[in-house]
């Protein structure tokens, strides 16, 4: 499965420096916390990068977006 390998890739990539949720219809929630901003900005930017390849490796498309 395309999605849970990404989602494993994501994780994998910080170390479990991230919590994933799923939000219904085929959104994840990635939720990062951290005693900073720039820590958190750098956790998140792996997480998503890692995701994101492992989706377009196998040929699928992803994208990211900001919830404040």
């Amino acid at each position: 499965d395309v999605v849970k390998g990404a989602l494993e890739k994501a994780e994998d990539a910080v170390k479990g420096g991230i919590n994933i949720r799923y939000a219904g219809a085929g959104t994840y929630n990635i939720i990062v916390e951290s005693l900073n901003y720039k820590d958190a900005e750098k956790i998140m930017e792996k997480a998503v990068d890692a995701a994101i390849g492992f989706i377009e490796d196998k040929k699928g498309n992803g994208s990211f977006e900001r919830n404040d």
